[in-house]
């Protein structure tokens, strides 16, 4: 939606499948889950530079599974399980200032994004004697930035059309 000739907003959905799989010599572990999710958008521009925006939440639902391998007299074979949910959040930001030279399109951008995700308690069941584990809350924050150059030359193919391939 724009709310000037520089600025727009928006909305967005989301769907997300997770198939986790790990195999160890002394058992294995997998999350199937998958969640919904959403968000706004956010950009301003002129003719010489840009700032684009975008924050989200999902959530995520599904099985936790362990197998676990017998151990002589020590551990029975079990394979406990336990419904698993998960929160994330998202942030983004991307800036650019692009600009002509001759025939080409020079773009410095510099992006950063953030996530969050909030793994909840949970408890599994199934397991023989005291296999059980209880996983507590956890939550980990990442930030990825990156700094790059988008070169670009546009070719004119007719009066309305233009083809510009471009190299980041």
């Amino acid at each position: 939606f724009s709310l000037s000739p520089s600025v727009q907003i928006g909305a967005y959905a989301n769907y997300g499948d997770i198939n986790l799989w790990q195999n160890s010599d002394l058992g294995n572990g997998a999350w199937s889950g998958n969640g919904w999710g959403g968000g706004v958008t956010a950009d301003y521009w002129t003719d010489n530079f840009y700032i684009q925006g975008l924050l989200g939440a999902s959530k995520f639902a599904g099985e936790h599974q362990r197998t676990i391998k017998a151990v002589r007299a020590l551990v029975d074979a079990s394979e406990p399980t336990a419904d698993r949910d998960a929160n994330t959040m998202v942030g983004a930001l991307r800036i650019g200032a692009p600009f002509e030279a001759g025939f080409a399109y020079f773009e410095p951008q510099i992006t950063a994004t953030w996530s969050r995700n909030d793994q909840l308690r949970f408890s599994e069941t199934g397991a023989s004697g005291i296999g059980n584990l209880t996983y507590k809350n956890r939550t980990t924050n990442y930030l990825q930035t990156a700094t790059g150059l988008k070169l670009a030359f546009p070719i004119s193919l007719h009066k309305k059309e233009l083809l510009t391939p471009s190299l980041r």
